[in-house]
């Protein structure tokens, strides 16, 4: 008798918390999304990998490229603008949004409660428009 009680007890427990974990708005799988966000005048782009699981975004590789020079935005991007501390500076704050922002939406699974870090709106708004990109497909 011992043994059905812990049996039932430990069902209704799985249950449980199968039905409290809430699918997200996602179907599962990985999507790309690419933008210029409003800087169509400049010749970065954007783009995302994201990976939904359980419909909700859990993982992001994300990287900015300069078309025109055919090379990834990193850290050693602010070669570039030697000279220039502002450039420099905002080079560094940019690319630590490009750090910062997948792990951020890894997070919060929602890309609306990525906030911006001061200094790096750029990053931020073709991470931003990169993620709306991709997960335009993947809404149930």
């Amino acid at each position: 008798m011992k043994k059905l009680v812990f049996i039932s007890l430990t069902l209704c427990v799985f249950l449980f918390v199968a039905c409290a974990q809430k699918s997200g708005p996602y179907i599962d799988g990985v999507y790309n999304g690419k933008t210029q966000a409003q800087y169509t005048y400049e010749p970065y782009v954007g783009y995302i990998t994201i990976t939904v699981k359980n419909g909700w975004p859990v993982d992001a590789d994300f990287k900015i490229v300069d078309t025109a020079k055919n090379e990834i935005f990193n850290e050693s991007y602010e070669k570039y603008f030697e000279g220039n501390e502002h450039y420099i500076n905002q080079c560094q704050n940019d690319w630590k949004g490009v750090q910062t922002y997948p792990k951020l939406l890894k997070k919060v699974q929602n890309i609306e409660k990525v906030d911006a870090i001061t200094g790096a709106t750029w990053s931020y708004n073709f991470f931003k428009f990169a993620s709306l990109d991709a997960l335009k497909n993947a809404k149930k």
